[in-house]
């Protein structure tokens, strides 16, 4: 006779194996997954091989008594211990056809759910290794190369996020993207510093994007979304508001006040100024340095002053 409580507790341990093998991490750790997973199977086979014999024997041991029942019961014969009986017989039945149908689940599940699942992911990590194989050939080719060096004198030989040129750091070439591997575009490739390049390969990010620059409207390849110009125009950007945050000098009285050749005086000399507002009336010190050299409302700073910085600050 088959113990329920055995059936029960085997069929448990066999579902927890197979839970443990769905996954792999590895090409042999998947095969040796399959291995143990078709000796599970196996192992449900027999287990459901017995619960149907086992139901079997229960229903033939069941028919008689029945049969007799149904006589006694005609006769007014039939005894309560022979009803318990017949029920306990009937419950037996009914538990092991559920084990019979959990042990058919886990079987079906492993051979045609979790056997396939796992050979997928060695077919696709057997082909992902030939890619690799071939990437590895090609990134040393003649050919890699020469496209390689095309995108950088595209560039300008200089990186495409921070503007660095070739004699700073060492230019790389980035594929965005791998579909024409062999046949690249030139919009396939970005040209990156190895610092950038590094950058951009920890945030694991899934594209360079090209945008347009606000500023200028000439297209570049962001490090993320949230870059909005290009290298060239960030740096004018940069500069222009570094030195809008320098202090400057009034031109009348030289108080420093804030840097801005549209507004060179400070308060007071400006509402003194406003009086007989003279744009071309001389003052005494440059806007920018503070030096004795002479300037106006039109023209605030000195020249040298004015060639140095005519392309970070806004004249008139």
């Amino acid at each position: 006779m088959l113990s329920l409580e055995k059936v029960q507790l085997e069929l448990k341990r066999l579902s927890g194996e197979h839970d443990k093998l769905v996954t792999a991490s590895s090409v042999s750790e998947a095969k040796d997954n399959i291995i143990e997973l078709q000796e599970i199977e196996k192992t449900l086979l027999f287990f459901e091989h017995k619960l149907i014999a086992e139901i079997q024997l229960l229903q033939a041991e069941q028919e008689p008594k029945k049969q007799n029942s149904i006589g006694k019961f005609l006769f007014r014969g039939s005894s309560k211990k022979d009803l318990l009986h017949q029920q306990e017989i009937e419950e037996k039945i009914a538990a092991f056809k559920e084990e019979l149908t959990f042990a058919n689940a886990i079987r079906s599940v492993a051979g045609q759910v979790t056997v396939p699942q796992l050979k997928q992911f060695i077919i696709q990590k057997e082909q992902e290794t030939q890619k690799s194989v071939r990437y590895r050939e090609y990134i040393q080719s003649a050919a890699w190369r020469k496209k390689a060096e095309e995108a950088k004198a595209r560039a300008g030989n200089r990186c495409q996020v921070c503007n660095r040129s070739r004699a700073e750091v060492q230019l790389e070439a980035h594929h965005r993207t791998y579909e024409r591997l062999g046949n690249e575009l030139p919009e396939d490739i970005t040209v990156l510093c190895r610092d950038c390049h590094q950058l951009y390969e920890d945030k694991k990010q899934a594209d360079l994007s090209v945008k347009l620059c606000k500023k200028c409207n000439k297209p570049f390849a962001p490090l993320d979304e949230t870059h909005q110009f290009c290298a060239n125009c960030f740096t004018d950007i940069k500069r222009h508001r570094d030195a809008s945050t320098q202090g400057g000098f009034c031109i009348r009285c030289q108080t420093k006040i804030n840097l801005n050749p549209q507004s060179p005086y400070c308060r007071s000399c400006y509402r003194a100024w406003k009086e007989l507002k003279d744009e071309s009336y001389q003052e005494q010190y440059c806007h920018i340095c503070g030096e004795e050299k002479g300037a106006t409302m039109l023209k605030p700073a000195c020249y040298t002053c004015y060639k140095k910085h005519r392309s970070e600050l806004t004249f008139q």
